[in-house]
Parts: structure tokens; sequence; C-alpha cells
């Protein structure tokens, strides 16, 4: 067999072990033991469910999970009500799908301090209000206690008015989440401060009071903080959900499970 001929079938053997035995890793590999998650929006209050909603809401989820340095996300919005998330293995899976899952629907209403809140609790809740607890841990015993709040049912302004959010600590060493607000929230906020001096201001994450302060002065700047039991974790935790954009309404996860050949989405 001349040289030619040699060096040509020497080319074929190496390019057929290529292809038959050296094929790349199928993408499915990547992701096999990840997590598959559905995520249905729901309407709350003012808020509605459409298609710009939940695009937006997809958007912040991918958001959220390239913090934790999580790449090649797959997200599918189906109709307008469901968001499909598939996430290669990753550390810490449960708390990934937590963040993914928490809407952090971050709301401003005012405390209504006219009515008896014990008398709400009684069934007698005046028109216009609603009961929302805050959760806060008992000072000697720890355990965990709810303390009751009648919430005017309106809202005054929503997560769109943040701009950033970072994790502080106060004079006790213990964190907290100070938020600042881009110039509409600020001017909003502003104004909402100005006119209710003297109240009680709630701020409510997914129907939980985290802090409901008076409001002693005319606040301008567009600067607040949410206090609440956190760990490091929950705060850094709740500063990225912020931070990356909380969502324009409430979702509920319906469904969590491993991800399978059988359940993914991607190309082979």
């Amino acid at each position: 067999m001349s040289a030619f001929l040699l060096r040509i079938t020497s080319f074929f053997i190496v390019l057929s072990f290529f292809f038959v035995g050296c094929q790349p890793t199928p993408k499915w590999k990547h992701y096999e033991g990840g997590i598959h998650l559905v995520l249905q929006v729901e309407s709350k209050g003012n808020s509605t469910v459409d298609s710009e909603n939940t695009a937006r809401i997809a958007e912040n989820i991918e958001k959220r999970v390239k913090q934790f340095g999580i790449k090649n996300i797959i997200i599918k919005v189906q109709g307008e009500r469901q968001i499909v998330i598939q996430l290669p293995p990753c550390k810490n899976p449960d708390r990934v799908a937590d963040l993914i899952g928490k809407s952090c629907f971050l709301e401003f209403k005012l405390v209504d301090e006219e009515h008896s809140v014990e008398e709400a609790l009684k069934g007698n809740i005046p028109s216009g209000t609603e009961i929302l607890y805050q959760k806060t841990l008992h000072p000697k015993t720890d355990q965990q206690i709810k303390i009751p709040y009648l919430i005017v049912d309106k809202t005054l302004m929503t997560g769109d008015a943040l701009k950033d959010a970072r994790v502080s600590f106060n004079q006790h060493n213990m964190p907290y989440i100070a938020i600042s607000m881009n110039p509409a929230g600020a001017r909003d906020f502003d104004q909402i401060t100005a006119e209710n001096v003297g109240r009680r201001l709630a701020i409510i994450l997914d129907d939980n009071v985290y802090s409901a302060p008076v409001i002693r002065e005319r606040i301008s700047g567009g600067e607040a903080i949410i206090e609440g039991h956190f760990t490091l974790e929950e705060a850094n935790d709740l500063a990225i959900i912020l931070r990356t954009g909380s969502f324009p309404v409430q979702t509920e996860v319906i469904e969590n499970r491993p991800l399978s050949r059988e359940l993914w989405l991607g190309d082979n």
C-alpha cells in the first residue's frame, strides 16, 4: 500500500473512531439529577395575571439563579400562568428551589389603628381591612410567636419601587435589609410618609408583616429598612430576591421533583 493510501486509511480510521467512540456527552447528562420546578402565577389584590407579568417573573428567576453561579438554566413559559424551571445538579438544591419559589411580593400598607385587632380576631373584621401576622421570636424562650396586625387593605407601594437591597447590621450585630428606591419610588415614599406622620406603616412580604414602624417624620431620599429575626443566610437570600426584582404578582410552586430524562425540555 502506498504511503498516500496509508495516510488516507489512517485518517478515516481516526475519523470513524471520533464519531463512533468519542461522541460528545449528550447535553441531558449534564442535567441528570437536577431540579424540575413548575411555578403557577396567582393574582392578588390589584395585581393581574398576564403574559407580560409572567415573562417578567421568568426573567427575575434567571437573575436570581445566576447570583448562585448556576449556569445553563432552562426556563419555559407555558401559557399565561405557568413557568417551568429546570436546573443541572447544584449545591444546596433545597435552598435554590426555595429562592426560586419565593415571590417576595413586597407591599407597603398602613396599619388600621382605629379599630380593635382583638375584635377583628373574633370575626368582626372592619370593611377594607385584613388580618396579617408578624412572625418573631419570644425573647426568653426563642419560640416563634405570631403577632396579629389589622392592616388597611390598600397597597400604597410595591416592590416595583426598589432600586437596590443590601444586607446591613444593627448595633446588636443582627442582619437587616437596607433598601433604596428608584426615583418614582422615592417620590411616592416621600408623599406617603408626609401624609401619614404618626401612623404605622407595615412592610409586608408575601402576606407576612416584617415590621410596622411608626412614621416619625417625612422621609425623603427613598431609603428604608426591613427588619426581622433573620439568619445571615436568610438575609442574604432575601436581599438577592429583592435586588434582582421581586415578582410583580404572587406565585406558588405546584411541582418540585428531581429532573428526569422524560421531563427534560432541552435539546439532546
